[in-house]
Order: C-alpha cells, then structure tokens, then sequence
C-alpha cells in the first residue's frame, strides 16, 4: 500500500477559496446540490479508492467506512 504523503505527486486537487467553500456547504444545507456517492470500502480497502480517483473511474465520491 501507498501512503498518499508518500507519493503526493499521484494525485491532483483543484483548488477552491475558502467563499466557495463556504457557499457549497449552504448550498448543501439549503438542498440545491447533493453529494453523489460512487461506492463505499472499507477503511483498509483505501488505496482502491485512491487508484479509482487517480484513474478517473470515480463519478462522486468513494467514502470510506471504519472497520469494525
């Protein structure tokens, strides 16, 4: 497994201000916009959600569940 710190360079992240941000969590508390969920592992399944990401083969987000 690859810890994300140890190969930052593996994934990319778009940059928001802290006003949008801000404006997407109302718009989420006012129900405009909805989080769409791609599929759900489990914690020690990680690294499949993170080479999904890096794939491109996520629509959404991949949410990762405690053990147990």
């Amino acid at each position: 497994m690859v810890h994300p710190a140890a190969a930052p360079d593996r994934l990319r992240m778009v940059g928001n201000s802290l006003d949008e941000l801000h404006q997407a969590v109302r718009w989420v508390g006012e129900g405009k916009i909805r989080t769409v969920v791609d599929r759900t592992l489990p914690l020690e399944r990680f690294q499949e959600g993170l080479d999904a990401l890096a794939a491109g083969e996520l629509v959404g987000r991949a949410v990762l569940t405690p053990a147990g």
